[in-house]
């Protein structure tokens, strides 16, 4: 195919692709910013100039004279004007500044373009576009070099508001510039400063001049990037797309190296047959079982992406590691904890939902208030989270949703600054979600974090379910203390503990002096208030390693791990002296006997039904002496255990 149509039909469809991110551009503008706008005027011109330089190739060769649409050409120059203004509506969409600059710019490319039709003072035509020889206006260079330096100024004013900025601005501005970059080196820059080059040297660049038109083909990375920049929010890290890209591009220069150089040793004594078959063996071998790809990729991520890889194979790996998790409070804290770390979030909750009733806080963290009276009901933002099942973004929703529809759904969570809501989905209900405060880095939330957060959230939905699941199976449902099969299990562990490590172990077992006649008395119900009441006591006098659980009826076992008789006693007294002293279900008083058990080194050996038998019989005996008291096992049978 000749060489001007490989050239020109492309084009066409170039232009269609502008023409319709323009029409996006505009028929997705709800709050109707002018940024929008600017990269809409940026499409259609590059969608103009795309068809002219078409039209001029197609012309060329059918023999037909195309010096008016040569002219029509220079229309690519009025993307200058709206590419300035992004660069300060990208900070401020009601930026004067940037009206001011558009007014200036518009003004007078639009000069040039109209003295493109009515003089030769800018554009004469070409006397060949392949190879390409041209004619100057006498202006046509200064021009040129006007324009040249006007990116290098839009180049200029994005890396000083790329410093001013935070955020989802920041990554846009990064994404503008990228574009701008492939398209400022590809494109305008060698339209304006190579014509100012003597024609001498232009067929040094591959045989004939660089033809200023070429440079349309690089309006669409730039328009692309610039229309994803505007348009999305959970956008891409540009650093994660440059490594991927020179990891690639050093995979395929390192590789087909060694291609070559095989086939060349390999094709004279063998033939290119077996030299391409043996070489692609090899090469495919060095890719899948060597560990060049990973050497090669885990240095690029290192230099491009620093902490930000390690994190995210930390979170992955956290995939794995927190389904085997099974203690639901181990689990909650290792989720919260694991994501903090890994983003250096200052601010995290994670709200579950209570039984028929609204989302609560169930942990948190780095709040210099703990939010626990924070709720959240169906009409907050608890409906939309059901309804999209997505991720909630604070400054994605901010430009998508109406102030009063943003402040319905986030006007609650605007204590605890929550940039990021994660919901946790088990079989399509919405059992809790996650609140993110702003990461340590003051970086956006990209795709990429949400990617990951999106893999963690499924499988912490899992672990959660499984985690309530397995609490339900061993504990009680009225207190939500153990239950007597799974004490049992646990002192068995815990007395093996102490006798492998030679460390003391006590057990108390409690009960509720004449608990009948509360029930007889009282009701039932607020006998049930009483239990409830005094397991939370117990819980809430206790340490994290000690074992609560509920014996039977109105009895309660404590395994106290490493404590000695003498710390035994303390804590009992302590229990004993704040259920005595604490009114329970209004004006309920109550008291309690306590029965305690010890082991201490050197440890013989029993069986936990032993050390059960020993409390319970202490406890029988503060009973027997008059109730409200303490006894130790050594009291109530003149021994030790």
């Amino acid at each position: 195919m000749n060489l001007h149509l490989i050239l020109g039909y492309p084009l066409f469809a170039l232009a269609v692709l502008d023409t319709f991110l323009a029409f996006l551009l505009l028929k997705n503008n709800p709050q109707n910013k002018n940024i929008n706008k600017a990269v809409a005027i940026v499409c259609f011109t590059m969608a103009a100039y795309a068809v002219f330089v078409g039209i001029i190739y197609i012309q060329e060769w059918l023999g037909l004279n195309f010096d008016l649409f040569y002219k029509a050409c220079w229309i690519g120059w009025i993307a200058i004007p709206p590419a300035a203004q992004c660069a300060y509506y990208i900070k401020d969409d009601k930026s004067h500044k940037a009206f001011v600059i558009g007014l200036i710019l518009y003004t007078f490319w639009l000069i040039v373009y109209l003295l493109c039709f009515t003089t030769n003072w800018v554009e004469t035509g070409v006397n060949s576009l392949i190879p390409f020889i041209p004619r100057y206006g006498i202006f046509e260079r200064p021009i040129r070099l006007i324009g040249a330096a006007i990116i290098v100024w839009i180049f200029y004013k994005l890396f000083r508001t790329g410093k001013e900025v935070t955020g989802i601005k920041k990554i846009q501005i990064n994404y503008l510039t990228l574009g701008l970059t492939i398209y400022g080196i590809g494109g305008f820059l060698p339209s304006g400063i190579l014509q100012l080059l003597p024609s001498g040297i232009l067929q040094l660049f591959g045989g004939f001049g660089f033809e200023p038109g070429l440079t349309v083909y690089y309006s669409l990375p730039f328009t692309l990037l610039t229309y994803y920049a505007i348009t999305r929010y959970r956008l891409f890290d540009i650093q994660i797309i440059i490594s991927n890209s020179l990891t690639i591009l050093i995979l395929t220069v390192v590789l087909g190296s060694i291609n070559i150089a095989l086939f060349k040793l390999l094709e004279p004594p063998l033939g290119s047959t077996w030299a391409i078959l043996i070489s692609l063996v090899v090469i495919i071998t060095i890719f899948l079982r060597t560990p060049l790809r990973r050497t090669v990729q885990g240095g690029i991520n290192d230099i491009f992406l620093g902490d930000k890889y390690n994190y995210q194979s930390m979170l992955r790996e956290s995939t794995q590691a927190i389904v085997a998790i099974l203690d639901q409070d181990e689990l909650l804290n290792y989720l919260v904890h694991t994501i903090q770390q890994g983003f250096k979030i200052h601010k995290a909750c994670l709200f579950l939902k209570h039984a028929e009733g609204p989302y609560c806080v169930r942990y948190h963290w780095g709040m210099d208030k703990t939010p626990v009276n924070l709720q959240l009901s169906e009409d907050d933002i608890i409906e939309w989270l059901k309804k999209t099942k997505q991720i909630f973004i604070k400054e994605e929703q901010q430009g998508l949703l109406s102030q009063e529809q943003f402040r319905r759904l986030y006007g609650k969570l605007d204590a605890i600054e929550a940039h990021l809501i994660l919901p946790l989905f088990f079989k399509d209900n919405l059992i809790g979600f996650f609140t993110f405060g702003p990461k340590g880095d003051d970086h956006p939330y990209v795709q990429s974090d949400i990617d990951i957060l999106q893999t963690l959230g499924g499988q912490a939905a899992i672990a959660i379910e499984n985690a309530r699941l397995y609490s339900e199976a061993i504990t009680d449902s009225l207190t939500g203390l153990y239950h007597h099969k799974y004490f049992m299990m646990r002192l068995q562990e815990e007395m093996e503990r102490a006798k492998r490590y030679q460390r003391g172990l006590s057990l108390l077992m409690l009960d509720i002096d004449h608990f009948k006649s509360i029930n007889d008395v009282c009701g039932h119900l607020a006998g049930d208030k009483v239990l409830v009441g005094l397991a939370n006591l117990i819980k809430k006098n206790g340490r994290g390693v000690d074992v609560v659980a509920r014996y039977g009826g109105e009895e309660f076992a404590v395994i106290l791990p490493d404590t000695n008789q003498e710390g035994a006693l303390t804590m009992a007294k302590r229990l004993r002296e704040r259920a005595e002293s604490t009114a329970f279900d209004g004006n309920l008083k109550i008291t309690v006997s306590i029965g305690v058990a010890s082991l201490e080194p050197p440890l013989k050996k029993i069986e936990p039904e032993d050390l059960v038998a020993a409390a319970d019989k202490a406890l029988y005996q503060a009973k027997k002496n008059g109730r409200n008291r303490i006894e130790t096992a050594e009291s109530a049978e003149g021994g030790s255990c």
